[in-house]
């Protein structure tokens, strides 16, 4: 049951967390707006980045060097050091931490899951980024001159941890320094701020959160209100440092309103936290405010807010998180990332190992970007999932999937991303044109879409139930104009009504035409009823006689979709139709001679042509029995 009321009436403490984060809370909702599961607190607020660099401050001072500010003088002082010590690990990390911490001197947010979802809503591999390959070759030459170690290809964190204990490391990517059983290193690191490698901007990753849905409360509650009570109650400060730390005695106790640690507390905390039982995750204003912060957190904060200027927000969300698939379908996404990985973790150990050549960098991009198959074998299973990602919670995830989805072209004849269909638009293409329906092969045949497809403008044909409504929340795609401004191209319903297709003049000559057939038109109407919200001449139709559109919001395949629902209105929730004639057809011309000559006779002729104008448009007649007889009545 929706729990807005039970919220807002009986859990000030779930509230006042869910003020710290937007982005948390929104995705709480579900897609009629409102809440019917209580979410689980993300560290939206803390210190962002789990990867800060150090540098060996002793050894700086040994060959009188200062903090290197520039990538250039990060490998001269890596080379004295290794001339220096050549008994130290110059350079020690593991893979993914150095292309991480690598990634963001170079502008890129790599985050190893080696994908990443812009600000701007874009799917991207990230090793299709702009200076991808400059980061790439530095590393190379780093492992090439045997400042890095080459145990990094391989090496977990425990590994890398047992040589840090012997307090023998040049430059390393560290979360902290403190309570890591590190205090050699304490004494001889120094934190190392971030600098642009080249003429490139730093960004430091910061991971957008969505909350898991933890907790629900049944419409069959006895006592709805003290249930959410009693949750509440489990996200008051000291219940949450309770399930984070343990129960509270030596390690930790509540004065004066902070959870302050005990005489093992800073050390043994840390150990607990790993073990959350708790529907909060500590957002770091919360953390601060509560907690009598440990040596560690104070030192992480201090860091934070020099690398604060660059953070870049970005969302790391597995698209499965957004789609909800089903347990089987997760499994097969999970193996397909696991598979994109697995060859773009071998492809940059080889070029580390290796280095990088323009023909070895290009085959590598190649394959990035055309490994289409892989892709849309993908799609057909998992595509229908993805669209209703985009369609539901009022399309707030549409910009971070939008990207991702797959639509038929007419035109091409394939499966085309939006993109594709943007930069194939002539300059003076105004929509994005799609027909919705059953077939795509009887969708390219509507009268609606051979005119589109005569101009020389591609049709998205949509077969499945969510399309339509996908492309609706969305509204609009990212184009350039002709002077490379930013703008949006809306999409458009072949069957609605105006498609941009006429001049001011063509639409003048049809206004024209409309009042001289008035007679006509409103013979059709009046015989035709309640069937049809209007008639008029059409500039769309070239072979046929009559179509089908559309006016207002409701389109047919709406109507379509909403009349399917098991117990739905079949009077409720229609498209307003408009029957579009053709006067050049000869059908049209016989059935205006019969008005003035035998209106019994047109009567016939106007509702055949409206029982074909529904056919062509993928609609059975109301009454299949009755258009048989009036076909027979014509001979």
């Amino acid at each position: 049951m929706p729990l807005d009321d039970l919220i807002e009436n009986n859990m000030p403490n779930y509230k006042e967390l869910m003020a710290l984060n937007d982005v948390t809370y929104k995705s709480t909702m579900a897609s009629d707006g409102h809440i019917y599961a209580i979410g689980y607190i993300a560290d939206a607020n803390a210190p962002a980045s789990n990867n800060f660099a150090f540098i060996n401050k002793n050894w700086l001072a040994e060959l009188g060097r200062e903090l290197p500010t520039t990538i250039d003088e990060l490998y001269d002082t890596l080379l004295a050091f290794k001339e220096a010590h050549p008994e130290g690990y110059i350079w020690e990390a593991t893979f993914d931490e150095m292309f991480v911490y690598m990634s963001q001197l170079w502008g890129i947010t790599e985050n190893t899951k080696w994908y990443s979802i812009t600000n701007d809503g874009k799917v991207v591999l990230n090793a299709t980024q702009p200076g991808y390959r400059e980061m790439v070759e530095f590393i190379a030459k780093c492992y090439e001159s045997g400042i890095l170690d080459p145990s990094c290809i391989t090496q977990d964190g425990n590994t890398k941890i047992s040589k840090l204990n012997e307090d023998k490391i040049g430059f390393s990517i560290l979360w902290r320094l403190r309570s890591m059983g590190w205090d050699p290193l304490v004494n001889s690191m120094t934190f190392l701020p971030p600098f642009a490698a080249g003429d490139n901007e730093v960004k430091i990753k910061y991971s957008i959160p969505l909350a898991d849905k933890r907790c629900l409360i049944p419409s069959t509650s006895q006592n709805a209100e003290l249930a959410a009570k009693w949750i509440d109650y489990q996200l008051t400060p000291q219940m949450v440092f309770e399930g984070f730390y343990g129960p509270e005695g030596n390690l930790w106790s509540w004065q004066d309103g902070k959870c302050t640690l005990g005489p093992s507390g800073d050390q043994e905390c840390v150990k607990w936290a790993y073990g959350v039982n708790t529907l909060c995750y500590m957002p770091g204003a919360y953390y601060s405010e509560h907690f009598q912060q440990p040596d560690y957190r104070i030192e992480r904060m201090e860091y934070c807010d020099i690398v604060a200027p660059y953070y870049e927000k970005y969302s790391t969300q597995y698209v499965s998180g957004l789609a909800t698939p089903t347990a089987e379908e997760a499994q097969e996404i999970s193996l397909l990332f696991t598979t994109i990985n697995t060859v773009i973790r071998e492809k940059l150990a080889d070029f580390v190992m290796h280095g990088v050549t323009d023909e070895s960098w290009e085959s590598f991009q190649t394959e990035l970007a055309n490994d289409r198959e892989k892709y849309e074998s993908f799609w057909k299973e998992f595509g229908r999932q993805l669209k209703f990602g985009a369609y539901s919670d009022y399309g707030m995830h549409a910009e971070l999937l939008r990207d991702l989805l797959l639509f038929w072209s007419a035109k091409e004849q394939k499966m085309v991303t939006l993109q594709e269909y943007v930069d194939k638009m002539p300059a003076e293409q105004k929509y994005i044109y799609f027909a919705a329906g059953d077939s795509t092969d009887r969708l390219a045949k509507l009268p609606a879409a051979e005119l589109v497809m005569d101009k020389g403008y591609d049709v998205l044909l949509l077969t499945e139930d969510v399309d339509e409504f996908c492309l609706q929340i969305m509204r609009t795609y990212p184009r350039k104009d002709a002077e490379g401004k930013d703008g949006t191209v809306e999409f458009k319903n072949v069957n609605s009504g105006d498609l941009g297709l006429e001049t001011e003049e063509e639409k003048k000559e049809t206004e024209a035409k409309q009042a001289e057939d008035k007679d006509l038109l409103d013979f059709v109407k009046e015989t035709l009823g309640d069937a049809v919200a209007n008639v008029k001449i059409s500039r769309k139709l070239k072979n046929y006689a009559v179509c089908l559109s559309v006016e207002g919001g409701i389109t047919l395949e709406m109507e379509r979709y909403f009349h399917a629902m098991p117990g739905a209105d079949p009077n409720a929730m229609r498209a307003q139709r408009v029957l579009e004639l053709n006067l050049d057809h000869p059908a049209v011309k016989a059935l205006d001679a019969a008005r003035q000559e035998n209106p019994e006779r047109a009567a016939v002729m106007a509702k055949v042509l409206f029982a074909q104008a529904q056919l062509v448009a993928g609609i059975t007649p109301d009454d299949p029995a009755e258009y048989g007889e009036l076909v027979c009545k014509l001979f």
